[in-house]
């Protein structure tokens, strides 16, 4: 039975924290113990130790071969571990020498700590195993647990006799029952909370463990494990992109989904044309590089705006995405949404004022300004968004669907996620919110009209996620249309923004070949152009003498203008030709509104509302006479670049309008033609009568399933354990290989490039195990103060699926024959972002990096934690992989070597 070994020594002890766990010392010649938790609280004195018995000899491994032991792990015995005893208690009454057949759990006669031996002998009582009235607890003599030990197990032995097998035993102590935790998982030593789960600085997940270096665990060890450009865990199987091996199968990933039509059906018009690079903070700088290389390489973005607009990629970051901005490899994300989320978003009487909403600024480093803005090619490129898939929408279903049914967020059932949608939807078409944002067509109308920023449309914010894709419309939908085709039409020219002594929000557009308000511009610029007022004070009230107006410019002196959207009492009224509204410039280019109706006209004159699309005002006014077909956009240069430089802040950008075209809570589809990809196909032209220039497709990979967060509960495709498959043999949440092929071959057709989403982060449910060295550790890779320490743990850490297995490392050989410089060392710059000492006011200092070359003849058909970072925390304890808490020695078949417990 379990021994506590000689008088004086102690285990474990965690350096980290300086607690003790099971500690034993003696004072003044008395034995004192303490808990297993690491909370120094004083148990018992004077137990007896005791190292053998009369089981003992019998008890023991019938030798050190694996072909004794089941559920190990990298020959490491764990709590789950089964072994062949030497000899075997016959129905409970007579030792005879066991066979291959007869395996049992180790925990039935060696535990890690007095804790669990206690634990154990109490639950085998309350099972019927244990027949006593005593009641064990830390302060029982240790004779007493060892004699109590024996009872139990001349009692299993009686059962297995009598039930034939053990199967009955593997369910008792290993298999939750009832969303009852088993016998194992109701020990702190080997469950989550030795863990410190959520504990520290944990964002997802319940935390992570960071992987190092250990001789015990060679397979896994690694030279590499850098940290990233600011964060270094996020979730599920964290890949490691500073390995060279890594960065090359990522080339080889990136180069099978530029190329999916090709590689899959020799259809070159179904290949992606551009990425979302996802996470992009916590991808190490080398891989982003390569990444940008590659697309310079095979496209050839840099030689000229022609090139460089048909394939836009963009960083889910700002400025402080890594290599990104250095050579304006890809748009990065303005600053819109963080202003707009303080002055538009909030209820009535907690908005900032709009004045905020005049620059794109983070850390002091402009993006675009927008005050007075008559330049090109200087802006940093950027997109603006107000919402995401996973930006301020998917935490506010979910507390929705919390408030609803009680179920957490990030894992729920299809029936709890109909009430949340309920919920929520009813919410969003109430005036006073709690789960929805304020002023989206609002903000829509800035960013949409804004110079020197591409926008991107949310499909969410389109449709309902309380039916099938493109089936309900929100209520948002009509005015996000008129915005986005009043854009096709009206939007170009220089621009001004300013804020009124109302507190509004004055934006102007001037039309092609004006940009400023002197400019007298061309034939053309009299019917383009574009105004937008916006307002956030819902109780605004003008007085009779004032004016709110809107300097058109020079080149619309006495015009007459027209609205496209105005506030009502009850939402909004949109307008989508000339029958609509009017008002005239002055001889100065000048529309002037006040407290009063123009002529009579409702809804043209200014005051402050409440409804569920508006808390405040808003209007946006373009010029009379525009033929059906005006297109104001500019199509971009061919001339050749030689800056070096990839996308322009210019007109020809600023044409672009990107779509995201998913959500996180759409529902599965009940028939193919529901199918994500079947409807996108069928609904190219729409998308492209918006002005979408750039599809975002949803990530295309088969999700895992796991419902270990939001992602592997939905199915969105950021959860996926083999990276190739994107939808063979059967449908993903999307569709099928086939119906991705038709979607990007439609959107193509309608004159749209496509975006793939480039998820090099993260890989989930891996189904093979493996022994890694591990420290709990926050999101930026830092050692967090908790009790866990530095422990083997089993991880979930080989796999990779069989389309892994297929194409990874298929095309390394022929791209490093094309593309050389992709596999070769190279310095670089980017952009690090710094904090001030109280965490506040970022910044950002130039940075170098220096990657060394990659191999082309390594392939990763199986991943394995040696390409790992890390882990989430899996739920498995500290103590899960056994070992002798005296000495620190792990248990091991490693035959001569091998280390056992003693029993």
């Amino acid at each position: 039975m379990f021994g506590w070994g000689k008088v004086g020594e102690s285990y474990p002890f965690c350096s980290n924290t300086k607690k003790w766990y099971n500690n034993k010392v003696i004072v003044d010649g008395k034995t004192y113990y303490f808990d297993d938790k690491g909370n120094g609280e004083y148990l018992f004195t004077n137990t007896l130790d005791m190292s053998t018995n009369a089981f003992s000899a019998k008890n023991v491994a019938f030798n050190h071969d694996s072909s004794s032991f089941d559920h190990t792990v990298d020959g490491f015995l764990t709590a789950d571990t089964w072994y062949r005893p030497k000899s075997i208690l016959a129905n409970g009454t007579t030792w005879r020498d066991s066979t291959d057949k007869d395996m049992r759990p180790l925990i039935t006669v060696w535990w890690p700590n007095k804790n669990v031996q206690v634990n154990y002998l109490n639950f085998m009582k309350a099972n019927g195993l244990l027949t006593t009235a005593a009641q064990y607890t830390l302060h029982s003599d240790q004779y007493d647990l060892n004699q109590a030990a024996q009872d139990v197990q001349v009692a299993i032995e009686k059962r297995i006799a009598s039930e034939h097998g053990t199967e009955w035993l593997q369910k008792l102590l290993f298999e939750s029952q009832n969303n009852n935790p088993s016998f194992v998982k109701q020990q702190f030593i080997w469950n989550k909370d030795s863990e410190y789960h959520g504990g520290g600085d944990a964002w997802f997940q319940g935390g992570y463990l960071k992987y190092g270096n250990n001789p015990l665990t060679p397979t896994t060890n690694s030279d590499y494990r850098q940290p990233g450009n600011a964060f270094d865990f996020l979730l599920a199987n964290d890949v490691d992109n500073s390995n060279p091996v890594v960065q090359a199968e990522n080339l080889n990933w990136l180069h099978y989904l530029m190329n999916f039509g090709t590689i899959t059906a020799g259809q070159d018009d179904a290949n992606f044309d551009s990425i979302r690079i996802d996470a992009v903070d916590f991808i190490h700088n080398d891989t982003i590089q390569r990444t940008y290389d590659y697309l310079r390489d095979a496209y050839q973005v840099q030689q000229s705006e022609a090139k460089a607009n048909q394939h836009i990629s963009l960083v889910e970051a700002g400025l402080d995405a890594g290599t990104s901005t250095i050579h304006n490899d890809a748009l990065i994300e303005s600053n819109l949404r963080e202003a707009a989320t303080l002055s538009l978003t909030n209820e009535p009487g907690k908005n900032k004022p709009l004045t905020n909403m005049l620059q794109d600024v983070d850390g002091g480093t402009l993006i675009a300004d927008h005050t007075q803005n008559s330049t090109e090619n200087q802006a940093t490129p950027n997109y603006s968004i107000i919402h995401a898939h996973d930006k301020g929408v998917q935490e506010k279903v979910g507390a929705a669907i919390t408030d609803a049914t009680g179920a957490d967020w990030t894992n729920f059932t299809d029936e709890q996620l109909k009430a949340g949608l309920e919920l929520f939807y009813k919410d969003q078409r109430a005036t006073n919110k709690k789960y929805n944002s304020y002023n989206i067509p609002s903000i829509y109308a800035l960013m949409l009209t804004n110079k020197d920023t591409v926008p991107r449309m949310y499909y969410g914010d389109m449709y309902q996620d309380d039916g099938q894709y493109m089936a309900n419309k929100s209520i948002y939908y009509d005015a996000l249309v008129s915005l986005m085709t009043a854009r096709k039409s009206y939007v170009s020219g220089g621009q001004t923004m300013s804020v009124d002594n109302h507190g509004l929000l004055k934006s102007v557009r001037f039309g092609k070949d004006a940009m400023t308000a002197n400019d007298l511009g061309t034939s053309a610029t009299r019917t383009e152009g574009l105004g937008v007022i916006i307002g956030n004070d819902s109780k605004l009230q003008l007085n009779d003498s004032d004016k709110v107006t809107l300097d058109m410019g020079a080149a619309h002196k006495n015009q007459k203008y027209r609205a496209v959207i105005l506030t009502t009492r009850d939402g909004l009224a949109t307008f989508n030709s000339d029958q609509a509204p009017t008002a005239w410039t002055n001889d100065q280019g000048t529309l002037t509104f006040s407290n009063q109706e123009i002529n009579g006209q409702d809804n043209t004159q200014i005051r402050g509302v409440a409804n569920p699309q508006v808390s405040g005002y808003l209007a946006v006014w373009v010029p009379v006479g525009a033929s059906d077909n005006q297109d104001a956009r500019t199509a971009a240069t061919t001339t050749e670049n030689h800056d070096g430089k990839v996308l322009h802040s210019n007109a020809a950008l600023d044409s672009n309008l990107i779509y995201e075209g998913f959500s996180n809570f759409q529902p599965k589809a009940t028939t193919h033609d529901e199918l994500t990809n079947v409807v996108i196909a069928k609904n190219a032209d729409v998308f492209n009568n918006w002005g979408i220039t750039s599809f975002e497709m949803a990530p295309q990979y088969r999700s895992s399933g796991d419902h270990t967060f939001l992602d592997s509960t939905i199915d969105n495709g950021y959860a996926f354990t083999d990276r190739y498959d994107l939808g063979f043999n059967t449908p993903t949440k999307y569709g099928t290989d086939g119906d991705l092929r038709a979607a990007i071959q439609a959107l193509h057709h309608a004159n749209m490039q496509v975006m793939a989403d480039v998820v090099d982060n993260q890989v989930y449910n891996l189904p093979g195990k493996e022994v890694v060295s591990a420290t709990r550790a926050g999101v930026y890779g830092n050692d967090d103060a908790t009790g866990f320490g530095t422990q083997l743990y089993v991880t979930n850490s080989v796999g990779g699926g069989q389309y892994q297995e297929k194409y990874a490392g298929q095309y390394l050989e022929a791209l490093k024959a094309k593309y050389p410089d992709l596999f070769e060392g190279k310095a670089y710059d980017y952009w690090y972002k710094n904090y001030a000492n109280d965490g506040s006011n970022p910044y950002y200092t130039l940075s170098h990096g220096d990657r060394e070359s990659i191999p082309a003849d390594v392939a990763i058909k199986q991943w394995s934690a040696k390409y790992m970072n890390g882990t989430n925390v899996l739920g498995n304890g500290m103590g899960y992989v056994l070992k002798d808490w005296h000495n620190g020695q792990y248990f091991k078949l490693d035959g001569d070597k091998s280390t056992l417990p003693q029993i």
